[in-house]
């Protein structure tokens, strides 16, 4: 019950921004860098991403950045997360 919670909330959040939300990231040296813009504060949901061998695995972005070692050159994002992403310099 408290996992149903958590979405519950998660949810409401994602409800609560004005437009979608919005994922920036960069790959530089093979650092991915991502968080989290035009959210409410305390947006907190995952997401689900193709790493580098093609393989799904979930990032948790912040409205901080957030970094994470890999080798992947684009970022690839779960086609069932209504996100709009941005390459950031």
């Amino acid at each position: 019950m408290k996992q149903l919670s958590k979405i519950v909330f998660v949810f409401l959040l994602f409800l609560g921004c004005s437009s979608e939300a919005q994922k920036g990231w960069k790959i530089k040296n093979g650092v991915l860098t991502y968080n989290w813009s035009n959210v409410v504060p305390g947006f907190n949901m995952p997401v689900k991403i193709y790493n580098e061998k093609g393989n799904l695995q979930f990032i948790y972005p912040k409205e901080k950045p957030q970094h994470m070692n890999t080798d992947m050159k684009e970022l690839k994002i779960d086609d069932n997360f209504y996100i709009l992403t941005n390459q950031i310099n």
